[in-house]
């Protein structure tokens, strides 16, 4: 017998306990919540409860994404990925959920100015929530369609494979800095975050989770846990060296902030987007954030540093992965070829 209770959220929601199966959902409506039992007490009696069962015919992909967000402990990241997805596409029943609504979606994120890359990340996270649900709650769905929208999105964007070598200019860097040292009337330090980007090799996540606790003041270094990672993220921590110009802003930050907890507490979604729609308002296109750290490790090879201590400071661990981030150029060698040979060497 399926019981149906009204939450404090205003919220129903419907349990069927039947031949030793037991199955709940939440809903919006009261309707949608009866009409789940009866669907679930049907294939329970039919026999289907031991493999997928049917969505219900209200259920929605917000109402998947819903039940994802609160079971399953996810990154922040994932989470507003699986939102910002739920208000575009939704409110489709799962039922008729198909490639065609996440294309939807995709041109939605490329109408935003988002590239290729960018999309694939969020598209990602869907296809695991969506395997999730089929595996853990025996919805009867297909995660196979985002994957077809994926193969369709990089098979009109053959481009998007090529390795990134953008990295910001001296003009842009002092437009940038300007208008968040002038114009900008926000709380987050962006003028000191975008600096201490260009002098650390940082990602914005590492940058926002660093902590006053894990520096090592006499040794001028510092530990960046759980530093991402192809095959290892979690446990993955990593003493790093505070070059001076980036030791400086963190003893900066400690007198600001008393030197306790993270050095720049502030969201790195927040802090992206921020990025991306001051970019935005000043035309300097197709500049990430995450370009800064290109432009870090590039400079550190400048000023003469060789692989293993680019290495130590960027977290790479392996020439082939750090030789996408660093932008030399013809240039660049020949001038360091002559200084070596004016100071002898």
């Amino acid at each position: 017998m399926a019981t149906i209770t009204k939450l404090p959220s205003g919220k129903y929601r419907a349990q069927v306990r039947r031949q030793g199966v037991y199955r709940a959902q939440s809903f919006t409506r009261k309707i949608d919540a009866q009409g789940w039992a009866v669907e679930i007490e049907r294939a329970i009696e039919s026999g289907s409860s031991r493999g997928l069962m049917r969505p219900a015919a209200g259920m929605t992909l917000q109402d998947v994404i819903a039940a994802y967000t609160e079971q399953v402990k996810v990154p922040r990241a994932a989470e507003l990925a699986l939102l910002q997805i739920g208000r575009v596409i939704g409110q489709v029943p799962v039922r008729q959920l198909n490639a065609l609504h996440i294309q939807d979606w995709i041109r939605d994120r490329q109408a935003d100015g988002l590239q290729t890359a960018s999309i694939l990340r969020p598209l990602g996270r869907l296809s695991t929530m969506l395997q999730w649900a089929r595996d853990i709650k025996s919805i009867d769905l297909n995660p196979e369609i985002v994957l077809e929208a994926r193969r369709r999105l990089v098979r009109h964007n053959p481009g998007h494979n090529h390795q990134r070598d953008r990295i910001p200019t001296a003009e842009e860097i002092e437009r940038l800095q300007s208008y968040f040292n002038g114009q900008y009337s926000g709380y987050v330090p962006m003028a000191m975050l975008i600096d201490f980007a260009l002098v650390s090799a940082m990602r914005v996540g590492e940058i926002c989770r660093i902590t006053f606790e894990d520096v090592n003041w006499e040794r001028q270094t510092i530990t960046i846990r759980d530093r991402k990672d192809p095959q290892q993220k979690i446990g993955n921590n990593q003493v790093v060296p505070l070059l001076p110009a980036a030791m400086q802003i963190v003893q900066a930050r400690r007198e600001v902030t008393g030197g306790k907890g993270r050095i720049f507490p502030y969201r790195p979604e927040y802090v992206s987007n921020l990025w991306f729609t001051t970019t935005q308002r000043l035309k300097v296109d197709n500049l990430t954030f995450h370009d800064l750290r290109h432009a870090a490790i590039t400079e550190l090879f400048r000023k003469g540093l060789g692989i293993p201590e680019v290495a130590l400071v960027s977290g790479h661990r392996s020439w082939r992965e750090l030789k996408r981030y660093t932008q030399l150029t013809a240039t660049d060698v020949l001038g360091k070829f002559k200084a070596l040979e004016l100071a002898g060497g």
